[in-house]
């Protein structure tokens, strides 16, 4: 049994071994656990997905510098004091430091962005008043993460876009796969168009609309008019555009396109022997043949609703009255098609009815629907049905890839420029002003596509689409949004302006970054005098543990080991 003057410095030297263990994690352990607790709120949030560990990578910096010292310390010195003086004052130089790199970093990035929009009305606040407001310290003062979380959430709601970069699918509709790209993240289509498997996040949906917002500004700013009933006429930059783009599809260089196999491989109408056409972009639109199996078998089931309904059975009377129970009955044919319809409604079914109801309807009227049903073509659907489910292959450069100055006008003998447009005349003094219009066009066209019409097609419309394309049939009311047969979207008021959209934009290109550093120099601050005094008193009980210990060598007789 061991005498009790050893037992009680062997509690002495156990009760210093504590000490110096939680000296020491009250230190920087401490300092980097505050720093990842402040992390957690950025963790799970999209904005913040690549950038929320930051402030947890420069929290290490400090420690990962004084641990190294302290090795090479123990290493060479065996002075205690002078290591503990050393070791506490380059600690707390090490901590103080990287929060003042951090001041120095912030107020850089926050000059920066000013120097970007300064021009604008966006409102940057300073360094300074982020430091204290970056986020909720206490309920009387707001926080600017609160606020850029509302801003944000807001407009992803009304465009229906995401917080961050989706991608739904591993390749386009009709099977030719994309790349994604390395610096932007986005999956590009090797016409340069973006994949229709993206889904548009905030950053490039708000690049979008502020390209088509500024490049239509620039379009009519020329005052490009029309005649019409003896008054000029402002042209929108939509009809601006679609007289400028057929200058470009006339052409030499996009007719030649047209006849490269990349073209024809996607868009040749010729048809293989199974009578499907040879262009891979028809696998996706709808043709006729598509039609004839869903046209009739839609008909079908309206016939049974209206038919044998008992909820609507006036209805029902009305139906069988004007014989169309008829041709419900023509189109449950099993060999009934779209051309065999047209054929029944002109020659059977609207003699039918113009007998019954001709004299209630005046003469103009009846001309009218007669003249619209006597001039029903299959070849009208099949137009209509193209114009509709047009797909943009991506394999294929679309037409507006093709503006350039040499294909909408040629230069004058004096290397100016003269361009018609409706029944303006643009004059352009050099090659240097028309490049500069032909690259507004271009811009416009870019976003025009990714504004309208591919953001028809995938539910997230950034500008009002009332004369495009399927936008006709969707948003003829000129919404925003999720737009799509099952969902209105937003009225246009809802639309962001041009300031809201800079105001976002430019706390996009700097919260992500900077808030989590800020992070980090809030507690850097706060816990650099604590480092020290971790620093001094993980020494001092170092020193005491091992000065009990040459206590219990010597009661052992020198032995200092057990």
């Amino acid at each position: 049994m061991k005498p009790k003057p050893f037992l009680k410095l062997q509690r002495k030297k156990s009760m210093f071994g504590v000490l110096k263990a939680i000296a020491y994690c009250a230190g920087f352990p401490l300092l980097l656990l505050f720093v990842i607790a402040g992390s957690v709120q950025f963790m799970h949030e999209y904005v913040f997905e690549k950038t929320w560990y930051l402030g947890i990578g420069i929290a290490l910096l400090p420690w990962l510098l004084t641990a190294i010292l302290q090795i090479v310390f123990n290493r060479f010195s065996s002075s205690q004091y002078i290591k503990t003086l050393v070791v506490a004052i380059v600690a707390v130089a090490c901590v103080l430091g990287t929060a003042g790199i951090l001041d120095l970093h912030g107020a850089a990035v926050i000059e920066e962005v000013k120097a970007e929009y300064e021009d604008t009305a966006v409102d940057i606040p300073t360094i300074d008043y982020l430091k204290g407001h970056y986020l909720t310290t206490t309920k009387y003062f707001p926080s600017e993460l609160d606020g850029f979380y509302d801003d944000l959430d807001e407009f992803c709601m009304i465009y229906n876009v995401g917080t961050r970069i989706d991608i739904r699918n591993g390749e386009n509709s009709d099977g030719t796969p994309y790349v994604v790209d390395k610096k932007t993240g986005l999956p590009m289509n090797p016409n340069g168009l973006v994949s229709e498997c993206f889904v548009y996040d905030a950053r490039f949906a708000i690049d979008v609309i502020l390209d088509y917002i500024e490049s239509e500004e620039y379009l009519l700013s020329h005052k490009i008019t029309r005649t019409e009933g003896g008054e000029d006429v402002a042209l929108t930059s939509e009809e601006i555009y679609r007289e400028l783009i057929a200058l470009v599809e006339a052409s030499d260089a996009y007719t030649t396109y047209q006849t490269s196999e990349e073209y024809l491989a996607a868009y040749s109408k010729e048809k293989d022997e199974n009578g499907d056409y040879v262009g891979s972009a028809y696998r996706v639109m709808l043709d006729l043949a598509d039609l004839d199996d869903m046209l009739p078998a839609l008909l079908r089931h309206v016939g049974v609703a209206l038919l044998n309904n008992d909820l609507i059975g006036s209805l029902s009377m009305i139906t069988s009255m004007i014989k169309l129970d008829e041709l419900f009955e023509q189109a449950s044919l099993p060999d009934a098609t779209v051309e065999s319809l047209l054929t029944y409604i002109q020659d059977t079914f609207w003699p039918q009815v113009r007998s019954l109801v001709g004299g209630l309807l005046p003469a103009e009227t009846l001309a009218q629907i007669e003249g619209i049903i006597a001039g029903l073509q299959v070849s009208q659907l099949e137009e209509l049905l193209e114009e509709l489910t047009y797909y943009y292959s991506p394999a294929v450069l679309p037409s507006f890839a093709f503006i350039e100055p040499a294909n909408i006008a040629t230069p004058g003998v004096d290397g100016s420029y003269e361009l018609t447009v409706a029944d303006t005349t643009l004059t352009f003094a050099d090659e240097a002003e028309f490049s500069a219009f032909s690259a507004e066009l271009k811009r416009y066209a870019y976003a025009r596509y990714y504004a309208k019409i591919n953001g028809a097609y995938i539910g997230s419309v950034l500008i009002p689409n009332n004369d495009v394309g399927i936008g006709t049939l969707l948003n003829s009311e000129g919404r925003i949004g999720m737009v799509t047969l099952n969902d209105n979207g937003f009225d246009n008021s809802k639309a962001w302006t041009r300031d809201e959209l800079l105001q976002l934009k430019a706390e996009l290109s700097y919260v992500p970054q900077l808030f989590p550093l800020l992070t980090a120099r809030r507690f850097l601050y706060t816990f650099a005098g604590m480092v020290a005094l971790s620093i001094i008193l993980f020494y001092q009980f170092g020193r005491r543990q091992d000065e009990v210990i040459e206590e219990m060598c010597a009661l052992k007789g020198g032995a200092c080991h057990e």
